[in-house]
């Protein structure tokens, strides 16, 4: 989150990051038990030989923790206009997830089969299909070389299926993230050499 609070149930402190860009920051708080006092940290990486810090706003408020989501809200709200679903999203009834290959390389479903989730979809009326684990190294791994797996039927063979499925007017979410299971695939913070890149 790009804020929290030290509080109690009638007042508190906010810290935050009003920052427009959105950029990655590290918080991080420790206390110390012999000072009874507490110390923040906050850490960006930089990948310029010039850096301009970001506001942090810290501020005392009285009430519940609430006050300080609403300080972060109202900046938020300043800074940024809400993104406006499309009308196909807010009519849609649901959402069909699908793994098709696991992490640890377990075939669930072929490309080719993307008709019978579409034929799920339209018994049950929901119109948008997400393809997890698409890729040769299944779920969440080989960031960032996704590729179609020939094991499901190939590049070719997942492109006439996804087409099938927007000839039925269904949407199709192929899903790609890097982050959340194969840490071999990152970078740590804690890169230190020069020129290092750090995430």
């Amino acid at each position: 989150m790009a804020w929290f609070t030290l509080n109690d149930e009638s007042r508190g402190i906010y810290i935050g990051s009003h920052d427009p860009t959105r950029g990655a920051k590290k918080f991080s708080l420790e206390y110390s038990g012999t000072g009874r006092s507490f110390t923040l940290n906050l850490s960006a990486p930089v990948f310029d030989r010039s850096f301009a810090m970001p506001r942090i706003v810290i501020k005392y408020y009285k009430g519940a923790w609430h006050e300080a989501a609403q300080t972060y809200r109202g900046w938020f709200d300043k800074a940024f206009s809400r993104a406006k679903a499309p009308d196909w999203l807010r009519t849609n009834e649901g959402f069909i997830l699908t793994i098709f290959k696991q992490q640890n390389g377990a075939l669930m479903w072929n490309y080719g089969e993307l008709d019978k989730l579409c034929d799920l979809g339209e018994k049950l009326n929901f119109k948008l299909l997400g393809i997890w684990g698409w890729g040769a190294g299944g779920h969440d791994r080989l960031y960032p070389n996704y590729s179609p797996d020939n094991l499901m039927g190939g590049r070719v063979e997942l492109k006439r299926a996804i087409e099938r499925a927007h000839q039925r007017g269904f949407k199709v979410i192929v899903y790609s993230n890097g982050t959340l299971i194969d840490s071999a695939t990152l970078l740590t913070r804690k890169a230190s050499k020069p020129g290092a890149r750090i995430f």
